[in-house]
């Protein structure tokens, strides 16, 4: 039988590394585990959360807010951007972003608010 589906991810998971920033951290590397651990835990301590990569400038973020979390994300289409934002009660609920970020997949931004006008002023 054919498990190399799974098997793939896994090794891609373990393996492969995007860059964040929190108020203790510039620009660390970490693997999914090391950023999954961060985001469900290590957010009530560092504050916010940036993922980014090198390869563009789009990035996905998570501070606490009053009584949630507010996730953001940012990205680049040429010289102009989208900034969309969205709530969640539970850091945990904003894992699914990160993951698709972290994998090089696009967010579906469907539900999120459209920002953009209160960067270009």
């Amino acid at each position: 039988k054919n498990s190399s589906g799974g098997m793939t991810k896994e090794i891609k998971n373990q393996y492969i590394m995007k860059i964040i920033n929190t108020q203790f951290r510039t620009e660390e590397p970490l693997t999914w585990d090391e950023i999954k651990e961060l985001i469900t835990t290590g957010i009530y301590e560092e504050d916010f959360i940036v993922l980014f990569d090198k390869k563009s400038r789009n990035y996905v973020q998570m501070a606490e807010d009053e009584q949630s979390f507010v996730v953001e994300s940012r990205v680049y289409d040429e010289g102009n951007f989208t900034h969309y934002r969205t709530f969640v009660e539970e850091p945990e609920a904003a894992i699914p972003f990160f993951e698709k970020y972290f994998n090089d997949e696009s967010i579906d931004f469907s539900a999120w608010e459209n920002v953009t006008a209160e960067f270009l002023s």
